[in-house]
């Protein structure tokens, strides 16, 4: 065990479990003035692999009422209860020693249907056919440590297991759960319901649901069962979710050249849901807003959404589920990756969407912004007590984190990306694996040093601004150094090896360089040149650009003639501001690049000018009679006016997604100008 590993607060090693049969009975309706409960028994098939006299499992607001551990023959010893709330433990001890080898561990247990939106927990509703009766489902959400509300086990991540369930509940209800019902008993207005055995997994990723359902339904074209739930009399909203789904489903079976293990995918949109959506295997819980849409009447960010996330989740069914991180400390990874990955599916169905444009603006772009400020923190934390985990996991891990995972792809290729992917899932499948596990497939795919490479990435808080200089012979000097939004140093001066896409005109295709150390030429430019030469090409890195004004002249001159995607001058604007917002650069350069913006079409790029606009629009607000402030109008009309008379408010037949999205996020110009939030309501008068 690692100095690293023997930190953490996990549960003793002396066994093993292998399989859990575990059987609930909800009362989703209990007496007045009495809380909703669940009663449960579980048995778990563990390998003792030391000798003891005691078991500890996790639980957490259960009420284990008895336990034993038999022996392989049937010789039960009835153990000693004991619960540690701090801890959230239960420990089971029996008066003599067990010898190491295969037992059962019998217990029969209680808990609350809570409304905490976590463990087992009841989730109320409005009958959607008659708003004035309530309606009730009991759900399940287990990550990152809550199935042990459910059920005493061996909640965490690499303590995998098989699980078969079983479910009590009333007659008129849908049970749900990972895998399909191969049994179904009906008596008395009530019903047993018993599922099909899991594969092997981790505790997080198990699920159920009792509840009032529609569905609709279909199947892939690998013949995968494909199903969306949702309440009674909703079932047409979930039409679009089980489209992307079904596509999404084989595209990545495609991609990670290993088919989807599960004989059935479900979705269900649940009223009261803490997360965005849950990747359980084979059952994915959503928020409802996540899944459900009405395709007559959402607008075009809904319906992106709504794909995102699908894709997200099944994204997670391989990397997450096939194969899950070691421990929480690598949960960066689970979930940058499914960021990425899901991008990659949506652009793959969707083209026309200009999904990576859109991930420039919003995914890195926020990573940027959280990333240099003082309070940041790196994506690869080391978490000692899984409790720590929603403390420490946050907007940096999944946005930088995606951001990571695609700097890396670009870098590589997607397709030497993916063929370290297909090795490590195929190497850890039903198995657990850390950071370093990927790198080391991505090392034998590239041949490149990756984990050398990444270790700053991913373990060290922030980012670098390289700063670019011109040398008398034409060569330019790269340096780099943490890039601070308030525009202070950090005394540790760290540094990064950065992967450095090169782009130059008349070039359909970019190089890189890598800059390791704190400076370096670039070998592949000179200024001497008349032709521009674009930085860190599509954005793909995370770090920003501050450019000698040779450079950024003949870069302003390419923004005015399209002749950079935009990507590119999504980058240029973002940079700029930044810089100049941390005094690095001055205000007036910044204002030559939005100058150059003039002619701009494209919906993102729409939305960063206005965003710029918006920021700019604040040194004026006590100057409005001012001959700065009548500048700054005319500038908003020159960049704006154009593309805000071209939109109109109302849609037109027939026109495109981004068509639609750039009447989402436009800014136009009205008695004056406005500047328009993303409802589309036009939200103050800049004067």
């Amino acid at each position: 065990m690692s100095e690293v590993e023997s930190k953490r607060v996990v549960l003793p090693k002396n066994a093993k479990p292998s399989h859990y049969d575990l059987e609930f009975s909800p009362d989703l309706f209990p007496a007045e003035g009495s809380v909703p409960t669940f009663e449960g028994s579980a048995t778990i098939h563990v390998k003792l692999l030391e000798a003891t006299n005691t078991i500890v499992l996790n639980a957490k607001e259960l009420n284990v009422t008895s336990g034993s551990i038999c022996s392989s023959d049937d010789f039960c010893v009835r153990a000693e209860i004991s619960l540690d709330t701090k801890t959230q433990t239960v420990t089971l001890t029996v008066p003599d020693s067990l010898n190491p080898g295969d037992y059962k561990i019998d217990a029969s247990f209680s808990g609350v249907l809570n409304d905490k939106m976590m463990g087992f927990y009841r989730s109320e509703y409005k009958d959607p056919l008659d708003s004035s009766k309530k309606k009730f489902m009991a759900v399940t959400q287990f990550e990152p440590t809550d199935a042990r509300m459910a059920f005493p086990c061996f909640d965490e991540p690499n303590i995998k297991a098989t699980f078969s369930v079983t479910m009590n509940a009333p007659e008129s209800y849908t049970c749900l759960s990972n895998m399909p019902i191969i049994k179904e008993e009906a008596a008395e207005g009530k019903k047993k319901v018993v599922f099909d055995k899991t594969p092997i997994m981790s505790t997080y990723l198990l699920a159920f649901v009792v509840a009032e359902l529609d569905f609709i339904k279909g199947e892939t074209k690998d013949g995968v069962e494909f199903r969306v739930y949702t309440e009674k009399g909703r079932s047409e909203l979930g039409q679009f979710a089980l489209d992307c789904g079904m596509k999404v489903l084989p595209f990545f079976a495609n991609f990670f050249a290993i088919a989807y293990p599960l004989p059935k995918m479900d979705m269900i949109a649940i009223p009261d849901f803490a997360a965005g959506a849950m990747e359980n295997w084979g059952l994915v819980t959503y928020r409802e807003t996540a899944l459900l849409l009405d395709p007559n009447q959402s607008s075009a960010q809904a319906k992106a959404r709504v794909a995102e996330v699908v894709a997200h989740e099944l994204a997670h069914q391989w990397f997450g589920n096939l194969v899950t991180m070691d421990w929480w400390t690598h949960l960066w990874l689970n979930e940058g990756f499914a960021t990425w990955a899901a991008d990659l599916a949506v652009d793959t169905l969707f083209p026309e969407w200009k999904v990576w444009v859109q991930f420039v603006f919003t995914t890195l772009s926020q990573a940027l912004h959280l990333d240099a400020l003082h309070s940041s923190h790196a994506i690869e934390v080391e978490i000692n007590d899984a409790t720590e985990v929603n403390e420490i996991f946050d907007a940096i891990s999944y946005l930088k984190g995606a951001s990571v995972i695609r700097m890396l792809a670009n870098y590589l290729t997607v397709d030497v990306f993916k063929q370290g992917l297909i090795t490590y899932l195929k190497e850890f499948s039903y198995s657990n694996a850390a950071t370093g596990d990927l790198w080391q497939h991505l090392e034998t795919a590239s041949g490149k040093p990756i984990k050398d490479l990444m270790s700053n990435w991913t373990k060290q808080v922030g980012y670098p601004v390289l700063e670019i200089s011109d040398l008398e012979n034409g060569e330019v000097q790269v340096s780099q150094g943490r890039f601070l939004s308030n525009g202070t140093e950090d005394a540790s001066k760290p540094t990064w090896i950065v992967p450095i896409g090169v782009l130059n005109a008349g070039s359909s295709e970019s190089y890189y360089e890598l800059l390791d150390g704190t400076s370096g030429l670039l070998s592949g430019v000179n200024t001497n040149s008349s032709e521009w030469t674009k930085l860190n090409a599509y954005q793909s890195g995370i770090f920003r650009v501050k450019y000698s004004d040779s450079m950024a002249s003949k870069l302003i001159t390419a923004i005015g003639k399209s002749e950079l995607g935009p990507e590119d001058r999504l980058s240029l604007l973002s940079d700029n501001f930044a810089l100049a917002r941390a005094s690095r650069l001055s205000t007036a350069k910044a204002l030559e690049v939005l100058k150059a913006f003039n002619q701009e079409t494209e919906y993102t790029c729409i939305l960063s000018i206005c965003a710029c606009l918006t920021e700019l629009s604040r040194l004026f607000a006590q100057k409005t009679d001012s001959e700065e402030y009548r500048g700054f109008k005319r500038l908003a009309e020159q960049l704006l006016g154009p593309i805000g008379k071209a939109v109109g408010w109302d849609a037109k037949p027939g026109e495109s997604h981004i068509q639609s999205l750039l009447r989402y996020g436009a800014c136009f110009i009205l008695h004056g100008w406005r500047l328009c939030k993303p409802n589309m309501r036009p939200v103050s008068d800049l004067h």
